[in-house]
């Protein structure tokens, strides 16, 4: 099996696993967007019509956008599931596999 068609298999497992849990998701991606928009908020409050340390209003906005946009692109779970791998034994059976357990 090329390697193509396995992480396409994987991205389908993935999505079907994920789309079970539309709300989780959707509070997800919602927490991913305000916390950025709420620290937004209190910097424009801050800076006013004016600028902080030479950063206007447009600045912080381009700051904040990227932090989201980079947040979510770039979190990994792996750190989360490795805990409950090892605890659970788990994670033995994961390596036995042929598939690197941080590629599910």
């Amino acid at each position: 099996m090329s390697w193509l068609r396995r992480y396409g298999a994987l991205i389908r497992n993935a999505w079907l696993v994920d789309i079970q849990y539309r709300a989780a998701i959707v509070l997800w991606l919602l927490w991913g967007v305000t916390e950025p928009a709420i620290a937004l908020g209190i910097w424009w409050a801050i800076a006013g019509a004016g600028s902080v340390g030479g950063y206007a209003r447009a600045d912080f906005a381009r700051y904040f956008f990227a932090v989201m946009l980079i947040n979510q692109l770039t979190i990994a779970w792996d750190s989360w599931y490795l805990d409950r791998w090892i605890r659970e034994g788990e994670l033995n059976y994961r390596l036995a596999r042929p598939l690197h357990p941080a590629h599910e």
